[in-house]
C-alpha cells in the first residue's frame, strides 16, 4: 500500500543554491524594479524554500536522467513532472528523449505530466491531443496548459486544458 507524498525535488541544468548571496540574488533579476510586492513575494518564497528540509534540487540533463532521478524516489505513488517553457530550450530530438524519459518512468509507476508550453512544441512530443494536429500546433506565441497521465509506456491519457496569450500579455488584460 502506497502512503502520501513524501518527497519533493527540483531538476536543474545549472542548479541555484539559495544558501549564498548570489544565488538568492539571482532570481530576483527578473523581476521588475517597480514590483516591490513581487519583490517581497519572492524573497519569502526564497526564505522559505531555503529553509525547507527534503526538498533537493540536482544537476541533470532532463533529456537522459529524468527517469533514473525520479525512479529513485521511494513510494508507488504517481510522480508528478511539472514543466513551464521547458521545451523551448529542446532541438526536436531532445524533445522526444524527454518524452521517452516520461515512458521509462510510466513503466514502474504512473506519472503525471504537467505541462504549459508552446503548443507548436508540445505538439512535437508524444501527446495525443486532437488540438495539437490543427493549426493550434503552428503557434508558439501562446501557451498551452495541459496534463499527460501516463500508466504504462505504451498507455497515457492526454488532456489540454487552456491554450492562453500569455506571452503577449493577453492572460492579465482586464475585459
Amino acid at each position: 500500500m502506497c502512503g502520501g507524498p513524501n518527497r519533493a525535488a527540483g531538476a536543474r541544468p545549472a542548479p541555484v543554491s539559495l544558501s549564498d548571496h548570489d544565488g538568492r540574488a539571482w532570481p530576483e533579476s527578473f523581476i521588475w524594479p517597480e514590483d516591490v510586492e513581487g519583490l517581497a513575494v519572492l524573497r519569502s518564497a526564497v526564505d522559505l524554500a531555503a529553509s525547507a528540509n527534503g526538498a533537493t534540487v540536482v544537476k541533470v540533463d532532463a533529456t537522459a536522467d529524468t527517469a533514473r532521478l525520479l525512479a529513485e524516489l521511494p513510494g508507488c505513488e504517481p510522480v508528478v513532472v511539472f514543466t513551464a517553457s521547458l521545451l523551448s530550450y529542446f532541438t526536436s530530438e531532445a524533445r522526444t528523449a524527454f518524452a521517452g524519459q516520461l515512458e521509462l518512468l510510466a513503466a514502474r509507476r504512473p506519472v503525471a505530466w504537467v505541462f504549459a508550453d508552446g503548443p507548436g512544441l508540445l505538439a512535437t512530443t508524444d501527446l495525443n491531443v486532437s488540438a495539437l494536429a490543427g493549426p493550434l500546433a503552428q503557434r508558439n506565441s501562446m501557451y498551452a496548459i495541459g496534463v499527460s497521465l501516463r500508466h504504462r509506456p505504451d498507455r497515457h491519457h492526454d488532456q489540454l486544458l487552456a491554450a492562453s496569450g500569455w506571452l503577449n500579455g493577453n492572460l492579465y488584460r482586464e475585459r
